[in-house]
């Protein structure tokens, strides 16, 4: 079966993961990814009035604001199931992103890629185009409140089996063929 990876980077937070060496999976080694934040809602108190469009790169000063770091109870099950144990993600203001995942023998993978994040919707909307370490797209939705980001992405290119997360439908809303448990693929990253 072929399994699901989240990573933040928040934001753009694919990674992908050869599961071909896996005993237990009979897919043939199909790459799969998905990208998750925090659960929790709370109001958006960093927004920015005068971008009100889901258009740009850099979408809302706050997301680009800093370092963004998910660990311990922070982390969404799903990567913790994948033994992650910290995320840390930065959100440029020229569109870019980079993302560090260490799993627990202290191994980094780096993700790396561009983003646009939506300001018209509660919660915003955010697209990933990750180029490395390889090439994928992902959707979802981010809120910030004070210095906590919740965040909940997935893979949708290439195909995974998931749809993303909508603002209409909330945080929780990713839908997974195997279907994953309620909020798994929702993460909270602190401001650093």
């Amino acid at each position: 079966m072929t399994r699901l990876l989240a990573a933040l980077p928040l934001l753009a937070l694919v990674a992908c993961v050869d599961d071909s060496a896996d005993p237990g999976d009979s897919s043939g080694g199909a790459d799969s990814a998905v990208d998750s934040g925090t659960g929790g809602g709370g109001g958006d108190t960093d927004t920015n009035p005068q971008d009100t469009s889901d258009t740009g790169t850099a979408g809302d000063v706050a997301l680009t604001s800093g370092t963004w770091v998910s660990e311990g109870d922070n982390l969404s099950a799903l990567l913790a199931y994948f033994d992650i144990v910290r995320v840390e993600a930065v959100f440029h203001t020229d569109g870019s992103y980079d993302v560090a995942s260490t799993d627990e023998s202290g191994a980094v993978t780096t993700l790396d890629g561009t983003y646009t994040a939506g300001t018209s919707t509660t919660p915003r909307t955010i697209t990933l185009n990750q180029t490395t370490p390889q090439v994928a797209t992902a959707g979802g939705i981010w809120q910030i409140a004070g210095t906590t980001l919740t965040y909940e992405v997935v893979q949708t290119s290439p195909a995974v089996g998931c749809t993303a997360p909508t603002p209409d439908a909330g945080f929780g809303s990713t839908r997974c063929s195997p279907p994953l448990t309620a909020n798994a693929n929702v993460q909270t990253f602190v401001r650093q």
